[in-house]
């Protein structure tokens, strides 16, 4: 099952929502930023969880 975690990109800072896919053997950590289209890979994975998302108005 996939799970959503939030992330910061580690080239802009920009905090997001991100999907670790579940695959096999083991979960993909992989992601577009939203902001800037830098892709995030597990090994720049931040975890930011106690921060809020920012909305887009």
């Amino acid at each position: 099952m996939d799970v959503t975690d939030v992330i910061r990109c580690p080239d802009c800072g920009h905090v997001q929502h991100a999907v670790i896919r579940d695959s096999y053997p083991f979960p993909t950590y992989l992601h577009d930023c939203e902001m800037c289209d830098y892709t995030i890979q597990e090994s720049e994975w931040i975890s930011v969880k106690d921060e809020e998302v920012p909305t887009h108005e």
